[in-house]
Order: C-alpha cells, then structure tokens, then sequence
C-alpha cells in the first residue's frame, strides 16, 4: 500500500524472552553458574526476583542457592534476592521464592510506588475486587478478573458502560480520597479482599491495621513511569503476580512488546518532531493566560501519557519537572515553539458525545492561537484514560498516523487498536474504538 506499512499483531502465541542488559554470574565454584541480568530494563519488582529478570522461577532458587554457598552477597548485583525482607540470604529465602512459584501462602514484598518496600498476603483473592479510578478496571480487564470487581469508586461508577459494560450495577462504594476511613470501613464491612486502581497510603495503612490479610491494598501506580522499567507495564506484571496469575500478565508485556517494536521498525528513518503535552481534568474557562505541561521528572519517569507519547520520535521542548508537570505561560509556550501541540484531558470528554468533545479541545486551542503549531494545523487531543493507561499502547499508531501520515495508515492504525481493546478489555461487542468519544485522537480545527 505505498510507502505505508501495515502492523501485524499476533495475540496468541507469544512467547516474551526478557532482555537482559550486561550480565553478571555468581558463584565462582559453580559449574554452571546462573547469569544475573541488569535491573536497567527489570519490570519485575518484587523481592526473590534474584536474577533481575521478568520471571519468579527456578533460575531465582539457583542465585539464592549460590549466594547460600558462596557465603557473600552482593547487593549491587542482586539488589531483590532477600525474599523475606530479614536482610540476609539464607534457605529461608529459597522457601519464600518456592513458595510464590507454587502459589502458596507467604508474605511477598515489593517495590511501592512511593519506592518504598511493602508487603502482601500473597496470593491475592480476587474474590470481590474494588477498583479505584478507572485504570483499576482496565487493570483486570487485561488480567480477565472484569468480572470480580464488584464495586468501584463513585468517580468510576458515573462513567459510560460501553467501555465497561455492567458497571452501574457494580456497587458504588463512595470516595476513598475525601474519607479513606470510611472508604476502609465499606470494604471491610462487605468483605471486599482487594483494592486497587489508585494507591493512597492512609488506605494502606487502615487496612494493615484491621485483621491480617482480611483486605489487601496493591500500593502500585497504573499510568506512571518511574524509570528503570517502573512504568505502568511493570505495575500489571507485578498485579498479575500478586494475584497468581502470571502468565496473564508475561501475555500482555508480550503483546505490549510486540506493538511497540513494530512501530520502531516503522518509524525508523522519520523525521523527530519537537512537541509540547498540556493536562486539564477541569473545564476551561475563557481568557486562561497558564496550561499545565506534563514533561520528564527531574528524578526520571513521567506520567503516563507522556511516556507513551515520548515512545515515538516527539521530543520535549519543555524542562523537566520535578514531578513531571507544571505551570506555563501561554507567551512561554508560544517562545518554546514546538512542532505539535498534544491538548490531554482527564475524566471530562469521556461520556461525552463526539462533537461536544472536538467543540472542547477546538475552545481549548483558542487561547493557542499564537503558536506555530495552531497555524500549522499541528494540534490534537487525546483522553488520558486512552494513552495513560496500560492500553495506551494501542494509541500509539492513532497518534503517530496524525504526525506521520506517509508512516502510518489512520484506518490501518485503527484496526490496531480495535484488535487490541477487542482482546484485552471488556469493550461491548460490536463497538468500534474509532466512534468513541473517549478512545479518539481528534484533530483540532484550525485555519490550516
């Protein structure tokens, strides 16, 4: 078809291979001895990970039995060996990794999204899932527990079952944010054994405070990234461990992998573009003169939108933040002049109607009219619940077909990302991603 090439994912059947980035061995009297790989590229964030891969497995028990024999350990090199958190390797180690293979009952500790090191009951229940925001949701839509969550957050309950078919019939279960007690109290209250979808830590610390193991809250962040391979895929290879489920989870890193690779290899040769990301969760208001930006943290990672956007050959013609977004003056943004202009709008576009939404984000680039990208046509609008989150993969075609249409095939991009919601999310059958308000990449009109 021309010079557009076509993406052919394959959804069943992959087997994903962790890459490993400079290699390492323990235990200089081994015969054989097991490689340690880098945690550069590591997703898998939990304690008895010993070789640094993506994998709990025998490969673990081998490091752990090798630096048992060896008697000294190298954190350096196998910085999550203590299974058990007591701050030494020993046999007790190896029968916490042996255990989490074989799914059995033991305390797993991980990385946090604070960074801090916590732990859970492992494994989870997911007999009756509470989700908070959204991304929850699509978190065990892509793992297949949809069906166990039995109630949500009021702010996800109000949204349009089409993406979430039955939702209103999930309980509502109030506002963690504005009362974490009460919020604790409902899930204890109606048995609930799993929260998950926004980590707060008063939630956290309520719920280890009731009877042990009664309600377990995952403490792991769904649409950011923190570097080093903490980002929002690494958070659902640990849910799926933290759940027993592994194999759901490698299946979608391996999906995801897949895509991402292919539009590398479709991208190479194209032009980089200079961009600037802006977020809003609130209507705007006439005459604003400031945007919030989302750009890299000072600390590394960023949020999730930008992330996936940073996939493609776009740099930022923003600084670096140290949370990863602030304030700019709209003259500011005019002198930083950036080729394209990407408006992300959070929990306002979603249930709306299509034409409301372009009438939005167009009221929005009014007050961007200075800019070259508005002149240029250069402008365009995404949902954050569409490129945030761990489907946000599946926009990334969309989004490069808009920028780099000698590339990409918008309707070739599309059918992508219509494979990807028809396989891994709860999406109503017959529902075409491209006639939906809140999955769309639109176009903002402007003279060009």
């Amino acid at each position: 078809m021309d010079n557009k090439i076509i993406l052919a994912i394959a959804v069943v059947g992959i087997v994903v291979v962790a890459g490993v980035v400079g290699v390492f061995t323990l235990g200089n009297d081994s015969e054989d001895p097991e490689p340690i790989g880098s945690t550069d590229s590591m997703r898998l964030y939990i304690f008895g990970n010993a070789n640094n891969d993506d994998y709990l497995d025998n490969k673990d028990v081998k490091v752990l039995e090798q630096i048992i024999a060896d008697g000294t350990w190298d954190k350096s090199q196998a910085p999550y060996a203590d299974a058990n958190q007591d701050g030494k390797i020993t046999q007790d180690d190896v029968d916490v990794v042996k255990k989490m293979i074989n799914k059995e009952p033991c305390k797993m500790y991980y990385i946090a999204e604070s960074g801090a090191t916590l732990y859970l009951n492992f494994p989870l229940s997911a007999d009756k899932i509470s989700c908070t925001l959204d991304y929850g949701l699509i978190v065990c839509s892509i793992l297949g527990l949809y069906d166990n969550v039995k109630g949500v957050e009021h702010k996800v309950w109000i949204k349009d079952e089409t993406r979430y078919p039955g939702l209103h019939s999930k309980e509502d279960l109030g506002d963690q944010r504005s009362d974490a007690a009460l919020f604790v109290d409902t899930v204890l209250g109606k048995d609930y054994t799993v929260v998950m979808g926004r980590a707060y830590q008063d939630t956290y610390d309520l719920l280890r405070a009731a009877p042990e193991g009664k309600c377990e809250h995952i403490m792991l962040n769904y649409t950011k990234d923190y570097g080093n391979g903490r980002d929002c895929i690494s958070a659902l290879l640990m849910t799926a461990y933290m759940f027993g489920i592994p194999e759901k989870g490698h299946e979608y890193c391996a999906y995801f992998d897949k895509i991402h690779n292919d539009v590398l290899k479709v991208m190479e040769g194209a032009e980089e573009k200079t961009f600037i990301m802006t977020y809003a969760n609130v209507p705007f208001t006439p005459g604003f003169t400031e945007v919030t930006v989302e750009t890299s943290a000072s600390s590394g990672g960023s949020f999730g939108t930008y992330w996936f956007a940073s996939l493609l050959p776009l740099k930022t013609v923003a600084k670096p933040a140290a949370n990863g977004e602030y304030k700019m003056l709209i003259e500011d943004l005019i002198t930083a002049d950036p080729d394209y202009i990407i408006l992300t709008l959070w929990g306002i576009t979603d249930n709306q109607p299509a034409a409301e939404a372009q009438k939005l984000y167009d009221d929005y680039a009014q007050a961007l009219k200075m800019t070259r990208a508005y002149k240029e046509g250069h402008i365009y609008g995404v949902t954050y619940e569409s490129i945030g989150t761990q489907l946000g993969i599946a926009s990334l075609p969309v989004l490069a077909s808009a920028i780099w249409p000698d590339k990409f095939n918008e309707d070739e991009a599309y059918a992508i990302m219509q494979e990807t919601y028809d396989t891994y999310s709860d999406l109503q059958d017959g529902y075409k991603v491209k006639d939906l308000t809140g999955l769309r990449v639109f176009k903002v009109n402007t003279p060009a």
